[in-house]
């Protein structure tokens, strides 16, 4: 498999390791899936070490919970799409972005406000350089454990915290 365009994901609940370790994976784009029932993308696109873009931006995320190692280790990837998904229900994203050694770019929108786990979330994401964190932690509902949130993240340039509220950290 190369690229995956549309796959219907009406009654799916998760899609938990539907990409892992696929070595020929380029391209996704799974903007017309319908994801109101799909909670989980856990090891969704793990190890994918050719994947070099994904896009989620047509695609409703509202209910999704679990981004652990989603794209982990996706070494080559440059870009992921989230588009206007606010993702108010994500708890955890452990080491959803960990080792992306290429990734420059990720557009979101996201509201972390229930987030648990943002252990490594984009450890070693070397060659990431700008990140809206705009809608993140404004009102935080849990404890978060975000060691290594950052690590190694070292072009990172922009990373506008000023209005992250913190109490739970």
């Amino acid at each position: 498999v190369i690229e995956i365009l549309d796959i219907n994901t009406s009654n799916l609940v998760n899609i938990d390791e539907l990409c892992k370790e696929m070595g020929e994976l380029t391209y996704v784009n799974i903007g017309s899936w319908n994801a109101t029932t799909i909670n989980s993308m856990n090891q969704a696109f793990y190890k994918c070490p050719k994947l070099r873009s994904v896009h989620l931006e047509n695609c409703d995320l509202q209910y999704i919970q679990n981004m652990n190692k989603a794209f982990y280790d996706c070494a080559n990837l440059v870009l992921v799409d989230f588009g206007e998904n606010t993702m108010p229900s994500l708890l955890d994203m452990g080491y959803a972005f960990c080792s992306c050694d290429n990734l420059t770019t990720i557009k979101n929108n996201w509201c972390l406000n229930y987030v648990t786990n943002m252990v490594s979330a984009f450890g070693s994401c070397y060659k990431l350089t700008d990140l809206d964190t705009t809608n993140w932690l404004k009102s935080p509902q849990n404890p978060i454990d975000m060691t290594r949130t950052f690590c190694g993240c070292n072009a990172l340039e922009v990373l506008d915290a000023s209005s992250w509220d913190t109490s739970t950290v």
